[in-house]
């Protein structure tokens, strides 16, 4: 018998998987934002680099994509997020991810990190970073019409 605290789970932690809850409620904003203006693509795919585990969500227009992992940093505990631009198709790996920070990138270097437990924080947050790129997508289309 498999216990309720270990059932579908696929190795992320459960502030991960709290932070994608919280995500998945808000996409709605993205949908009503975008309309059927501008093509629009969302992702989920997991992020793991051996001992941290979370995913990475991938929004994608015809031409530009963002991608945010999050995961709960393992010395620490603390919600960490990772964003990189750049179009794929697959999932942004570990090196995708990274590709950006620098030649001797550490692993306190990401774009924010929130104290264990602030999930809906953390959330927000992530959200609000897609909002803001969305709007530049949307205004640099609208331009280009012009």
């Amino acid at each position: 018998m498999v216990s309720i605290e270990n059932y579908n789970q696929d190795g992320a932690c459960w502030q991960a998987r709290a932070v994608l809850a919280y995500i998945q409620s808000q996409i709605f904003r993205l949908e009503d934002f975008f309309g059927k203006d501008i093509f629009y693509l969302t992702r989920v795919g997991r992020y793991e680099n051996c001992r941290e585990q979370g995913y990475v969500v991938s929004v994608s227009t015809t031409t530009e994509q963002i991608n945010i992992a999050f995961y709960e940093h393992r010395n620490c505990d603390d919600i960490c997020v990772l964003i990189a631009n750049g179009v794929t198709i697959n999932t942004p790996n570990v090196d995708f991810m990274w590709k950006d920070r620098g030649e001797n990138p550490s692993k306190y270097d990401y774009n924010a990190s929130f104290r264990y437990g602030d999930i809906v924080k953390c959330g927000k947050w992530i959200v609000d970073e897609i909002m803001e790129w969305a709007e530049k997508i949307k205004a640099n289309t609208e331009a280009k019409e012009k």
